[in-house]
């Protein structure tokens, strides 16, 4: 398994994921150029991803989704609610509303719910042939529900720059 993170930040986020049998983004938040362009570094063709798999709707996970879906054929992973507020994805037809996790030929994707200040926020475990990497960003506190899904995995990609104390009052906690 192979996983690099291709952007991350309020800029953008993206990341690819490659199993055995699969070629992944997660999150489409710069622009297709830049994703294509980090993917060639990796010699990977943007033709060649099959899945896109959404954690939330905010601009920087889904800023590249119009212009992906109207060049490349590969299939969306949503939930029902984001769905429903990505307008561009009405009449799409490679889409797979997910709410719990997904199975596809050898890959796991386990969804992890997440605090953010959107109706719907999720994270990942890409887990195939034993190796498994956690997707987890944008969330202030994860669930101790999930404690155990996520011990001893192979690796860990964090992004965690949401604070709700930073966005109600402006300011930073103090520690």
């Amino acid at each position: 398994m192979k996983a690099c993170v291709l952007a991350s930040g309020s800029e953008g986020n993206c990341t690819y994921i490659e199993t055995e049998n699969h070629k992944v983004l997660a999150d489409l938040g710069t622009n297709v150029k830049y994703i294509k362009e980090k993917l060639s570094e990796l010699s990977v063709c943007l033709e060649d991803i099959e899945y896109v798999i959404i954690s939330h709707i905010h601009d920087d996970h889904v800023k590249a989704l119009k212009n992906f879906i109207s060049k490349y054929p590969a299939t969306i992973l949503v939930t029902k609610k984001m769905y429903s507020e990505l307008p561009m994805l009405k009449d799409y037809e490679n889409i797979i509303i997910y709410d719990d996790d997904i199975y596809l030929d050898g890959l796991k994707i386990s969804i992890i719910k997440t605090s953010h200040d959107t109706s719907d926020s999720r994270s990942f475990i890409f887990t195939s042939n034993q190796k498994s990497v956690a997707y987890i960003t944008d969330t202030g506190y994860l669930n101790q529900k999930y404690f155990n899904v996520l011990t001893n995995l192979n690796a860990y990609l964090f992004e965690s720059n949401h604070d709700i104390e930073m966005l109600i009052n402006g300011s930073y906690p103090k520690w």
